[in-house]
C-alpha cells in the first residue's frame, strides 16, 4: 500500500520562525504570509551559490 512521505511532519505544527534570514530587515518588510517563503527561497539560493563557489576552480 501507499506509505506516508518521510519529509512530512508528524504533528503538522507550524515551522519555527527564527534565524538570521527570517529576522533581517529585508524579510521584515514582507507580509506575514510570505516571510517564510522568502526566507526559504533566499536560503536555497545561498546554498546553491556556496556550492558553486566551493566546487568551481
Amino acid at each position: 500500500g501507499a506509505r506516508k512521505p518521510c519529509s512530512e511532519p508528524e504533528d503538522r505544527s507550524n515551522t519555527p520562525k527564527y534565524g538570521l534570514l527570517y529576522h533581517s530587515t529585508f524579510i521584515g518588510r514582507a507580509g506575514l504570509k510570505n516571510k517564510g517563503r522568502i526566507s526559504r527561497y533566499l536560503a536555497n539560493k545561498c546554498s546553491i551559490v556556496s556550492r558553486i563557489d566551493c566546487f568551481s576552480g
